[in-house]
């Protein structure tokens, strides 16, 4: 099960390959510095502006208008120089939510390799 995390930076490396034609860029998403701007932000923008010669804040919105997160988060919003501040939407979360209830493992993945912590 993939988590709002992991889902959010896959739509955004898309809507940067998108908007920009720039494949292979991973996403930077980390959970918002401030609850009042959401719940995750994106700061690509910046740092891609910069390698592309570009205005961020510009460059978010193309981001924006590729992205597709309707179905997880609120209408994404830009802050500042080009941060993209994103909300998660009350559905997602309470499906989120039962998924994981009603899954045996609580959503947690096997682990590939078993590690030993204790050799």
């Amino acid at each position: 099960m993939k988590t709002a995390i992991q889902i959010i930076s896959e739509r955004i490396s898309n809507a940067i390959a998108k908007s920009t034609g720039q494949k292979e860029i991973s996403a930077i998403v980390t959970p918002a510095t401030d609850p009042k701007f959401g719940d995750y932000q994106s700061n690509n923008a910046l740092s891609l502006a910069k390698k592309l010669k570009t205005n961020p804040r510009q460059l978010a919105e193309k981001i924006i208008a590729e992205l597709q997160i309707d179905d997880v988060c609120e209408k994404p919003q830009i802050a500042g120089a080009g941060f993209i501040n994103l909300r998660l939407k009350p559905q997602f979360v309470t499906k989120t939510l039962l998924n994981i209830v009603s899954d045996s493992k609580l959503g947690i993945e096997k682990t590939k390799k078993a590690e030993n912590c204790c050799r």
